[in-house]
């Protein structure tokens, strides 16, 4: 049998009241569902950027040590000061943009290191700090080469004469 039934009426419909206790529940309800309805979305927004920050924080080099060549300056640094510069960074260039910048930069650091004829040589001594490779937009230099280094080059050394 529903409220709705003809053989009831719809007078019953209009006697039902709500209790003091049952509004506060609804309040509590509602209220809870507001909370819950904000607080998954900002921390959805949060969880991006910190797994974002956090495979970029992992990805920069701790130091400048390279095979032989000693550790002599720390690169990645001040990690509060990084996640500002990187939410900025974010503004103008894409995650994925600022990622294969730097590990464009790696590999081509890593190149310069193993074909110099000193074995002890990095070229990651060259190498800006975390803050200061984020706040300079240090990516952009490096996803602009990314971008020349994909021009088809021709070998002219290989060519018969």
């Amino acid at each position: 049998m529903s409220l709705y039934d003809d053989e009831i009426g719809t007078d019953l419909i209009h006697n039902i009241f709500i209790t003091e206790k049952g509004e506060e529940v609804m309040q509590t309800t509602n209220q809870f569902y507001d909370e819950i309805k904000n607080t998954e979305l900002t921390d959805a927004i949060l969880t991006t950027f910190d797994t974002q920050f956090n495979e970029f924080w992992e990805t920069f080099p701790t130091s400048d040590k390279y095979q032989g060549y000693p550790r002599t300056r720390v690169l990645r640094s001040d990690k509060e000061h990084c996640k500002k510069y990187y939410k900025k960074a974010l503004e103008e260039a894409s995650h994925e943009d600022i990622i294969k910048a730097l590990v464009y930069e790696i590999k081509m650091r890593e190149k310069n290191s193993i074909n110099n004829f000193k074995s002890s040589f990095s070229d990651f001594k060259f190498m800006k700090a975390s803050p200061t490779w984020l706040h300079q937009k240090e990516y952009n230099i490096y996803i602009q080469l990314m971008k020349e280094d994909t021009v088809e080059k021709k070998d002219v050394f290989s060519e018969d004469v």
